[in-house]
């Protein structure tokens, strides 16, 4: 039996539910970005668990199945990732390996981009691991000269675009707080020389609104997707789309599904978590309010384990004794309820650096939120030490 649901991972084309708008918006940006040869760059926002990954990938498959003659690749960037130099290696790497695995490249093509791949990051032909303990890194300027290289053979196979996928981009601007703006000026420059990368992003909400320089330049590059948990209905089919589509037969009831949606809040992760292990142990029949309510503790155990503890081990003592404060005042906290005069800086410090692992959502300048209602009820259940 094929479960479609599994958290660790974007959800897989097949079985992606919702997102219509943004869908759409995006056949029609790779269209233009076909037509004009001029790239339309897009940017998919959003808090933590709300689907921009499974998104961005989705439109990667999009431009597979389209009229236009377009190829793709996706990059993760890594929470390790220390410099804009490793990350040109990684995106240029992973960029050359995607392109030789597309489907439909000419054998001459593939040749053209090993041979690159040889002369430009020093592997050869079939090497994929390097001896070096570190990643390389490669100056940003020989990735403007990589794309441009690899773009001169691409256009010779009649390639109108790559869409080219930066997933959790954010995790550089963590690096380097100008590291994006780096980025941006090599791919707005390359249309200078008849590049056609289609530039997609993810990253957290305020990614661009968070450093004050770098908000206007970067809205004006980007087509900008905010996207949010799901509502009721979305959650339903968020829910369903995957259990028809895997051809599974399991019917999942109103209550249930409604059931679902309260205790993730339509958070497509906590979804997610919880269909896998319905569907683990149904895998054929109904799945109602009783079968799921019998199960919830088992669920939020496996929860508990698989998430939340992790959660806690990356925040240090003091942002830990942060996130015990927050628990127990309302769902959004001042920083002024948190702190009295003399540690301000400290906690506000603190606040930053769980925003960047995840742990609290920024609502406003001085107002923040745990990440999910399950965060909070795990660390008033007593368990969190």
């Amino acid at each position: 039996m094929l479960n479609p649901f599994n958290p660790k991972y974007p959800i897989r084309p097949e079985f992606f539910a919702n997102r219509q708008n943004e869908l759409e918006r995006f056949r029609r940006d790779l269209r233009r970005t076909a037509d004009s040869k001029l790239p339309e760059n897009i940017a998919v926002l959003g808090d933590w668990g709300v689907g921009k990954s499974s998104l961005a990938y989705k439109f990667m498959d999009i431009a597979a199945k389209s009229n236009v003659k377009a190829l793709s690749s996706g990059f993760g960037v890594p929470r390790t990732v220390k410099d804009v130099g490793e990350f040109c290696y990684l995106l240029l790497y992973k960029l050359n390996q995607d392109l030789i695995t597309s489907k439909g490249i000419s054998s001459r093509l593939k040749d053209e981009l090993l041979s690159w791949r040889t002369d430009q990051l020093k592997l050869g032909p079939f090497t994929m691991q390097r001896n070096e303990k570190e990643t390389p890194k490669i100056p940003i300027t020989q990735l403007h000269s990589g794309l441009i290289d690899m773009w001169a053979s691409l256009h010779r196979e009649g390639v109108e675009a790559v869409v080219l996928v930066v997933d959790d981009l954010h995790h550089l601007l963590q690096a380097v707080k100008g590291g994006i703006l780096d980025v941006r000026s090599i791919f707005q420059d390359l249309p200078r020389y008849n590049c056609n990368y289609q530039l997609v992003i993810t990253g957290y909400k305020g990614l661009f609104s968070e450093i004050r320089e770098m908000a206007e330049p970067m809205g004006r590059f980007f087509n900008t997707y905010e996207i949010k948990e799901f509502n009721k209905n979305e959650a339903k089919e968020l829910i369903n789309t995957p259990i028809h589509a895997a051809g599974l037969d399991i019917k999942v009831t109103e209550d249930a599904s409604d059931f679902v949606y309260e205790k993730t809040k339509g958070n497509p992760y906590f979804v997610s978590f919880f269909m896998q292990m319905l569907v683990e142990e149904r895998k054929k029949g109904v799945i109602d309010i009783q079968f799921i309510k019998d199960r919830v503790s088992k669920i939020m155990s496996e929860l508990e384990r698989e998430k939340f503890e992790k959660d806690i081990g990356i925040a240090s003592e003091f942002e830990r004794r942060v996130l015990k404060k927050m628990m127990s005042k309302q769902e959004i906290v001042r920083l002024k309820d948190l702190c009295g005069k003399k540690d301000k800086t400290k906690v506000a410090k603190a606040l930053n650096r769980l925003v960047e692992k995840n742990l609290v959502i920024k609502v406003n300048r001085g107002e923040y939120k745990l990440y999910h209602p399950l965060f909070k009820e795990y660390l008033s259940s007593g368990r969190f030490k």
